[in-house]
């Protein structure tokens, strides 16, 4: 069975409240002298509640982690800023543009984000549960603008993640800066997924998604410092919870396939 508590939060260091959802695997107390990886997620009112998520509908993440075929981990997510631009401002470390709408101004708050999850927060996890506290047995996952900050994440915090996967990744908002981060690299990294679907309408039109997915698809492949790297195009693939939902299995497993 998977155990899920949900914590009501202020985090002084992005100066709002929040909802910290943390799931453990089905073995966590059952096995009290084994420790697990974990994976951290964006936009946590959307994983677990249908009540608590933004459209009503969730990625059904208990449901995949509790499949017998599933490897054991922890999961941790923060809800999302639900203030103005925040989300968007938070998702991101490079200034970021929606072509769609010329006149927002984001001002990127991302460092600060990961600075606070990957630090202090991090560190109360991994204080409190049994994890594994390496930065190898560290991942990280969103989607859309999710998947932005997970990739800069994998980038500018090598020494605290080291797999991470994005879903229907917004990298239309800063293509050049994203581009560059790839291309200036100099470590390597352990696990990307990525993925885009082939009919998604977001904050932008399917072109934005498929075109920019690709350019950083390239990028990454002509680096070439990635380990284990995955790219999918999802025929019929939509911007929406039921979406990712249906492909978060094979995610996982792909991610965590070094585990039992």
């Amino acid at each position: 069975m998977i155990t899920i508590h949900r914590t009501p939060l202020y985090l002084p260091e992005l100066k709002r409240d929040a909802i910290v959802y943390m799931a453990l695997p089905k073995d966590y107390f059952s096995n009290t002298n084994r420790r697990f990886p974990v994976l951290y997620c964006h936009d946590g009112h959307n994983l677990f509640y249908e009540a608590d998520s933004y459209g009503g509908a969730t990625w059904g993440m208990q449901d995949a982690m509790a499949l017998p075929t599933m490897p054991s981990f922890i999961v941790v997510s923060i809800s999302c800023a639900q203030k103005g631009n925040q989300r968007l401002e938070e998702f991101n470390m490079f200034p970021g543009r929606f072509p769609s709408h010329p006149l927002w101004k984001i001002e990127p708050r991302g460092k600060q984000y990961l600075d606070y999850v990957l630090g202090p927060f991090k560190n109360e996890i991994d204080q409190t549960y049994r994890t594994l506290p390496e930065a190898k047995h560290t991942f990280m996952m969103g989607s859309s603008m999710g998947g932005v900050i997970s990739l800069q994440a994998a980038y500018h915090y090598a020494d605290r993640v080291q797999h991470i996967a994005g879903l229907s990744n917004a990298f239309y908002v800063s293509p050049n800066d994203l581009e560059s981060m790839i291309q200036n690299a100099t470590h390597t990294i352990q696990t990307i997924y990525l993925d885009t679907g082939d009919q998604e309408e977001g904050l932008e039109v399917t072109s934005s998604y498929l075109d920019s997915n690709r350019r950083i698809h390239r990028a990454i492949m002509e680096k070439g410092n990635v380990k284990r790297y995955y790219y999918e195009e999802i025929p019929g693939g939509i911007h929406h919870e039921s979406s990712w939902r249906k492909r978060l299995p094979s995610v996982l497993k792909f991610l965590f396939q070094d585990y039992q």
